[in-house]
């Protein structure tokens, strides 16, 4: 499950990559993402597969989509007037992403008070939605050496994903991956380019179809 996590992590990396900028409060799927849809297709089904005998009470495949659209709508209701923040969706497949400086101080990987604030609703819509996998993915922009921001952004996630776990989400669950300055979705360029690469994204997926 981690390893496909991974996979669907990469994807939705460069499917970033690829996409218009991301914008303040809940941004909507480009047409960028399209050209990915099959790839992660065939990765969620494989996932979805091998977790199947470990979630006998998961959405049945007819409702997998209905129980997606729920968690998809509430996220969008939730971050809606939170910037910084974009809600993306591949099939039954979702990427939520935050900007770093909402949880953390340049170079540190120790959450704000404000952000363990908002991942505490964040936490409380994971919680509801238990039939579901989490990669936490980490990103940081370019400034820096690559090794540097590959361990910040993988302490990072770990900070997120310690968080969730104290606010009730089940350690099982989730699985954190730092990518480093890989995946950039604006200019490095510039401050507000790198404002938006420094960011930390929640890959969610069914756990059984």
């Amino acid at each position: 499950m981690v390893r496909c996590l991974s996979l669907i992590g990469l994807i939705f990396g460069l499917l970033a990559a690829g996409c218009a900028n991301m914008e303040s409060g809940n941004g909507e799927t480009g047409t960028a993402e399209r050209g990915f849809v099959r790839a992660l297709a065939g990765i969620r089904g494989g996932a979805a597969e091998k977790s199947h005998a470990s979630s006998p009470s998961g959405p049945t495949s007819g409702s997998v989509s209905q129980y997606m659209d729920r968690q998809e709508k509430e996220f969008h209701q939730r971050l809606a007037l939170v910037e910084g923040t974009s809600v993306q969706r591949v099939e039954n497949n979702l990427a939520v992403t935050f900007e770093s400086d909402l949880f953390f101080d340049a170079e540190s990987f120790e959450i704000k008070e404000d952000g363990v604030v908002e991942l505490d609703y964040i936490a409380a819509l994971l919680c509801k939605y238990p039939q579901t996998a989490i990669e936490i993915g980490g990103y940081t922009d370019s400034t820096g050496s690559e090794s540097h921001n590959l361990q910040l952004s993988q302490q990072r996630a770990e900070a997120v994903a310690k968080v969730l776990q104290a606010k009730g989400v089940d350690a099982g669950r989730i699985s954190t991956r730092g990518f480093g300055e890989s995946g950039p979705v604006a200019s490095n360029a510039t401050e507000a380019g790198r404002q938006k690469n420094r960011r930390i994204t929640l890959f969610i997926i069914p756990r059984s179809t």
